[in-house]
C-alpha cells in the first residue's frame, strides 16, 4: 500500500486490521509522503504483529476458561489442573507482551500518530510558505 502497488481500498485496509488496531487511509497517505517512511512502516508492521499475537493469546485464554465451565471438563480434576496451568502460562506471556509493548512505546512514539503529526506539520509549513509568497 505504501509503495503504491495496491490502492488503499477498504478491502486492502481491512487486511491490515488486527484486533482493535486498524490502519486508515490517512495513515497510508501520511506514510507515503514521509521521508522516513521506511522506518515508520517497519515500526507499524511490528506494532500490527504484536497486536495480532496479543489478540491470539487472549483468545486462547478465553477458550480455556470457557472450556473449564463445561460440566464434563469440570468433573475431570486432571483436565482442570492442566487448564489452570496453561491459563497461568498464557497470563505470564500476556504480561510479558504488555511489558514489551510498553517498553517499545517508551522508546518510540506510536507510528501511526507520528506519521500523521509529521504530515500535519508539513501541510502547515507548506501553507505558511504559500501565504508568505502570495
Amino acid at each position: 500500500l505504501i509503495s503504491g502497488e495496491n490502492a488503499p481500498t477498504v478491502v486492502n485496509l481491512a487486511k491490515l486490521k488486527t484486533g482493535s488496531l486498524a490502519v486508515t487511509r490517512g495513515v497510508i497517505q501520511a506514510l507515503k509522503r514521509d521521508p522516513d517512511s521506511g522506518a515508520l512502516v517497519s515500526r507499524l508492521a511490528s506494532e500490527l504483529a504484536m497486536a495480532d499475537t496479543i489478540e491470539t493469546a487472549l483468545t486462547m485464554r478465553r477458550m480455556l476458561i470457557t472450556g473449564q465451565a463445561e460440566p464434563n471438563a469440570a468433573a475431570q480434576t486432571q483436565a482442570m489442573e492442566e487448564s489452570d496451568r496453561r491459563i497461568a502460562i498464557l497470563d505470564r506471556e500476556i504480561v510479558a507482551l504488555k511489558n514489551e509493548m510498553e517498553l517499545r512505546r517508551a522508546i518510540a512514539q506510536n507510528t501511526a500518530l507520528t506519521a500523521l503529526e509529521r504530515e500535519q506539520n508539513r501541510v502547515e509549513l507548506n501553507n505558511h510558505r504559500l501565504k508568505s509568497v502570495g
